[in-house]
């Protein structure tokens, strides 16, 4: 969790302020002159009187201002966690803050959508101590994922008399990080997880499990694959394994953050890349296969896997997932299937559900995915979605108005004739790979997720 420390200024400058200014060029300026062009006349004495004047105000009231907040402190969090395109604030207490009216400068990078760097501080309020607190508060909006850390934080303060402004600098340790919305692929799954949860009791288990639980004797129709040889030498008869139903099975999201994951995605309210989908919809599918009693686990991959949490359950192991979804960033590389695929057996021994969120359309990428799919599908249930490349129809299923339309129809069918080639090809080794629908995509990988434990595949 992140915790909260105070800080003391680390440096302090005054600035003339506005108002000195004007009495410079009103005031000073004049009497100057006054004093130069009359220096032997009593008019010349005068004025030179006035300026020892103004410059005995002037040092007075700069040595009131240098005073000003010596003793506060600043009191922040380290971490401050936001969600993307939901309002949120960054909080900061002033503690023995002088009685005057204060105003701070942050300095937000831009995509944190904050309108006004320099914010006026909340009124002082007493504590019990008789010190006074006082409250910085800006209001932010993400316009996407990302981390941010604060350089430095400014405190402006004005003299008695306004005539400078004290200005001092201090330097937390604070870190903005940026999460994906939790919100909308919650609602976007909600449908269809409270199905599971509401026929969660009626749900017909069809079939036998595929965990443990006994040996016994042999009986009657047992098959003779469930034969434990071992313990039928040992005594003497047949012996047969027994298994139970399993109640919770591991389900690992595979994220690709590669080259061709940066392209910009179709369809949505917002402009996005098609990665940002993909973290959408691992996010919504952590949150389905938490609420059935999963475990899920993340990986995300590049040109190599950057990124392994192995399946847990738990509300703090979906918070540590979106937590490293909204870290991820798209990488120029392209993946390498054949380590991924290596590591991820060598990782993984249990039997789970494989998702793979990739991209597909690249023939030489679409072979190297296939031979590691066939691998582990050995071992594992394997399922891969890609995002329905733009155009990518057969024919006759859009009406054509233009002529020039008819060459992109045509381009449109080779492409879905090649990933339709490839669909058919992961199948006969035991994969399932769909084309998911422009827009947002959580709840059609929900509702694929959804299906296969209807069917206990896994």
């Amino acid at each position: 969790m992140a915790s909260e420390h105070s800080y003391s200024s680390a440096s302090w400058v005054l600035l003339p302020s506005q108002r000195l200014l004007w009495w410079t060029g009103l005031v000073m300026v004049p009497l100057l002159a006054v004093a130069v062009a009359a220096i032997d006349s009593v008019a010349g004495l005068a004025a030179l009187i006035g300026l020892l004047l103004f410059l005995l105000v002037l040092v007075t009231d700069g040595m009131a201002c240098a005073g000003l907040g010596r003793e506060m402190t600043l009191s922040c969090r380290d971490d401050v966690m936001l969600a993307r395109n939901q309002q949120g604030c960054i909080e900061l207490s002033l503690h023995q803050a002088p009685p005057v009216e204060l105003s701070a400068f942050l300095g937000p990078a831009p995509w944190l959508g904050c309108d006004e760097p320099w914010i006026r501080a909340d009124s002082t309020t007493a504590t019990r101590n008789g010190a006074d607190t006082a409250t910085l508060r800006w209001s932010l909006r993400p316009r996407r994922r990302g981390s941010w850390q604060a350089e430095q934080i400014v405190l402006a303060m004005a003299s008695p008399w306004s005539l400078w402004t004290l200005q001092r600098h201090y330097y937390p340790k604070l870190t903005v990080r940026v999460l994906p919305d939790i919100r909308t692929v919650y609602k976007e799954c909600l449908l269809y997880q409270r199905r599971t949860l509401a026929g969660q009791a009626r749900m017909r288990l069809l079939g036998r499990g595929r965990e443990y639980e006994k040996l016994r004797e042999y009986q009657s129709g047992d098959s003779f694959e469930d034969i434990h040889w071992k313990a039928t030498a040992k005594h003497q008869r047949l012996i047969t394994k027994e298994y139970q139903m399993e109640r919770r099975q591991s389900v690992y999201v595979v994220v690709d953050a590669s080259r061709l994951s940066g392209r910009p995605a179709e369809g949505g309210d917002t402009p996005e890349s098609i990665l940002e989908r993909y973290i959408q919809a691992a996010l919504g599918l952590l949150l389905t296969s938490a609420r059935v009693q999963d475990d899920c686990g993340l990986v995300v991959f590049t040109d190599r896997i950057r990124a392994f949490l192995p399946a847990k359950h738990g509300r703090e192991h979906v918070q540590r997932c979106r937590e490293v979804l909204g870290a991820v960033e798209q990488s120029e590389d392209s993946p390498d299937f054949e380590e991924i695929g290596n590591e991820l057996r060598l990782r993984i021994r249990q039997r789970a559900l494989l998702v793979f969120l990739t991209n597909l359309d690249d023939p030489a990428l679409a072979a190297d995915f296939t031979r590691q799919a066939r691998l582990l599908s050995r071992q594992h249930i394997v399922m891969a979605d890609m995002y329905r490349p733009a155009g990518a129809t057969p024919l006759f299923t859009t009406k054509v108005s233009e002529s020039a339309a008819i060459y992109d129809a045509l381009a449109g069918h080779l492409r879905w004739r090649q990933l339709r080639t490839l669909i058919l090809t992961l199948r006969r080794n035991g994969v399932r790979l769909a084309l998911l629908a422009p827009g947002p995509i959580a709840g059609q990988l929900s509702k694929q997720y959804l299906a296969i434990k209807q069917r206990q595949l896994v």
